[in-house]
């Protein structure tokens, strides 16, 4: 139950850079469902609670030595992290207007995630890893094709419309903050699967450092759009 200080670019990724984020996070999520009880903030909101759960369930992960509680922690993670984005979808999907079946939206990621997830040794966390993630190569692809296309995608087309349908000047650029933001935290989600999949030391160091951007990050898609709903 001791953590291994030589990974020093995991444990500054998960007790500084994730941990950080997973606070404000979790700020800003109690915030919004807090403040607006309605489709369009509870979806932002449980965006925001989803990633922090995540933040805080690495850190309890970390010190784990014991299997199977550290490969089902984990399994639950990789599962929230990638889950969180559907939230992120009805939130724009309604952002122009409120559209029906969001809750049959959000159980049909549910049901996909876990399905990818169940990929054939897709991945291994055990003492034989020295307790890191290790991701097979065609689970990886899996993953980023998975990610790409069915979360990034549908999010970049709905904000489209949005913009597209929005008439004031100001809208539109808090909507272009909230899309950078959007864009940079997927940018970091890519990079966390390569940290994962790639045993790079030179890669994870530049890694470590770029995922300072994270932060920002989610400040921006608050004070985008979230401030305003």
């Amino acid at each position: 139950m001791i953590i291994d200080n030589s990974d020093w670019t995991r444990i500054f990724l998960v007790y500084g850079i994730q941990l950080t984020l997973g606070i404000f996070f979790f700020y800003f999520g109690i915030v919004l469902i807090k403040r607006n009880q309605n489709h369009i903030g509870r979806s932002l909101g449980c965006y925001y609670l989803t990633i922090a759960s995540v933040a805080f369930l690495n850190a309890i992960l970390i010190p784990i030595r014991t299997n199977p509680t550290a490969f089902i922690l984990y399994f639950i993670i990789l599962y929230l992290g990638l889950f969180a984005h559907s939230f992120l979808i009805i939130f724009t999907r309604n952002l122009e207007q409120a559209h029906p079946n969001g809750f049959k939206i959000l159980i049909g990621y549910a049901i996909i995630t876990f399905i990818i997830l169940l990929y054939p040794e897709g991945f291994i966390y055990n003492k034989n890893t020295n307790w890191r993630p290790k991701f097979a190569f065609y689970f990886s692809i899996l993953l980023i094709l998975y990610y790409t296309f069915f979360l990034i995608i549908p999010t970049l087309y709905y904000s489209k419309k949005v913009y597209n349908s929005f008439t004031d000047a100001l809208l539109k650029q808090q909507l272009k903050y909230f899309l950078i933001g959007v864009l940079c935290l997927s940018f970091m989600v890519y990079g966390i699967l390569f940290y994962v999949f790639w045993d790079n030391p030179i890669y994870r160091i530049i890694w470590s450092v770029l995922a300072i951007f994270s932060i920002p990050s989610g400040f921006l898609i608050y004070y985008g759009i979230g401030r305003k709903i």
